[in-house]
């Protein structure tokens, strides 16, 4: 069996949480929506390169 090490400063939401983040988030999406606005999704995770290119290799961003 393989083990893996999470992502730092990334945290599980656990059931309970998730149905309470849930309920806010149908909530806002019904009122947002009665305006004309629409859902995006942006990545979470961006690659590392992508901040080496523009801040550097030994910024935060990039040591994070």
């Amino acid at each position: 069996m393989s083990s893996f090490n999470p992502i730092r400063g990334m945290h599980d939401r656990l059931p309970d949480a998730c149905k309470q983040i849930e309920f806010v988030f149908s909530n806002v999406k019904s009122i947002v929506e009665r305006h004309g606005y629409q859902q995006i999704l942006l990545p979470l995770i961006e690659s590392t390169e992508l901040f080496k290119r523009s801040v550097g290799v030994s910024s935060d961003i990039v040591q994070k």
